[in-house]
């Protein structure tokens, strides 16, 4: 989704804790996050709420078990629609 919009972000983590953060390589170290474009990261965070998405502004995601395929759909075309009003 980030790529289609040429949204200059990477998601980051492993299993089901992962992150977006608005830079052009995978940190790290912490200073390589904060040296990120949290602003940037923030905003994107904020126009997903406004699509009906919970998300913390600059906090990692996590996925469960009992998130269903719907979940995941509704969470693709929220960020489809965030990337679109920030890109």
């Amino acid at each position: 989704v980030l790529d289609s919009h040429r949204i200059s972000a990477i998601t980051i983590g492993a299993r089901s804790l992962w992150q977006i953060l608005h830079t052009d390589r995978p940190p790290v170290s912490h200073a390589d996050v904060m040296a990120s474009d949290l602003a940037a990261t923030r905003a994107l965070d904020l126009a997903q709420m406004k699509h009906g998405l919970y998300v913390l502004p600059n906090v990692r995601r996590f996925v469960s078990c009992v998130h269903s395929e719907q979940d995941f759909e509704d969470t693709l075309k929220g960020l489809d629609a965030a990337c679109r009003m920030v890109g």
